[in-house]
């Protein structure tokens, strides 16, 4: 007897735990882990008040948004997700990335604004920040095949720890449009300080603009002419990634930060000259103090004098697990 789908089975579809456990019980940490991140991160938004509310929100809509519109696209579906215990939009998206969403999002932009850096260098303080968070992630989700990339898409080709070179710089491009996006749109409809509840208006316009307009805005000012530009025209992946942590603050200064705050520079004039000291400070200061404090210490030291060959191994350990072991199938 042909058995019916179940009603809404298309929105949101459930899996016994225990079958999950029994199969793949590392993807159960996860799953656990960015629910309970997600609860309390909800507490502290609501104990604080103020617009850490609506930040909390629009993070976890512009999540839902990018996801759901990537697997409607098909130059960028070129992942999937395992099944974990509660799934959406066809069971591709799983509830616990809604949740990473939240917790890499809200706590990377929450982090940054308590620096008191300016609107634009606390935008790229957070999109470190989130990149930094999300890659730790990444590297561990792969290799426990929690999803896996499309073996023979171009654009996800070449990697490192089985990680493409677009995923990192993805995170920068999304992180920083999102917080200029949500506090910049704040401002300029009337609002006070970054997390100074304003207006209806400006509360929703801005959290709408963050919400909806983080894709079009962080592919086109930044992933499109800094990372695949230069590898479409120098076929290099590791070069388009150098070209885009090294060009991402004039290039985001340019293409968003003046259009944006022209408007309002006469009202802020001396806050705007604080933001561009900061961020021209990051721009021509951030290789230095990064190779001469973080990269060669922690990189070279380690690889030339302890003969660390961690990218091979962990390679190697990846293409000996089964595929059959990751949950898939439906």
């Amino acid at each position: 007897m042909e058995s019916r789908p179940e009603p809404f089975s298309w929105w949101v579809a459930f899996r016994n735990p225990a079958e999950n456990y029994r199969n793949h019980p590392t993807y159960l940490v996860p799953d656990v882990i960015y629910h309970v991140i997600a609860a309390l991160l909800l507490a502290h938004a609501l104990r604080r008040g103020g617009r850490y509310p609506c930040l909390y929100f629009s993070a976890l809509a512009h999540g839902v948004f990018t996801e759901v519109f990537s697997y409607w696209v098909p130059q960028i579906n070129n992942f999937w997700h395992g099944h974990a215990t509660v799934m959406f939009a066809g069971q591709r998206l799983p509830s616990y990335i809604v949740c990473q969403y939240i917790a890499v999002i809200y706590t990377s932009s929450v982090a940054a604004a308590r620096l008191r850096l300016g609107l634009f260098a606390t935008a790229c303080a957070t999109a470190l920040t989130d990149s930094l968070y999300y890659h730790v992630f990444d590297v561990t989700g792969v290799k426990m095949l929690w999803w896996s990339w499309h073996d023979t898409d171009p654009n996800v080709y070449d990697r490192t720890y089985w990680v493409p070179w677009g995923s990192p710089y993805w995170r920068l491009s999304f992180a920083s449009s999102f917080t200029l996006l949500f506090h910049g749109v704040h401002g300029m409809l009337g609002g006070q300080g970054m997390f100074q509840k304003g207006s209806l208006v400006a509360e929703l316009g801005s959290a709408a603009v963050a919400v909806f307009l983080t894709f079009p805005v962080g592919v086109a000012t930044q992933f499109i002419p800094l990372f695949h530009v230069v590898k479409d025209i120098l076929v290099s992946e590791l070069g388009s990634a150098a070209v885009a942590v090294f060009l991402t603050y004039p290039v985001g200064v340019a293409t968003q930060f003046v259009p944006l705050f022209h408007v309002v520079k006469d009202v802020h004039g001396e806050r705007l000259v604080a933001e561009l000291g900061s961020a021209a400070v990051a721009v021509f200061l951030t290789f230095p103090v990064g190779v001469a404090t973080q990269f060669i210490p922690l990189f070279h030291v380690v690889k030339d004098v302890l003969g660390v060959h961690a990218k091979r191994q962990l390679e190697l350990d990846i293409d000996d697990l089964s595929v059959t072991d990751c949950l898939f199938s439906r």
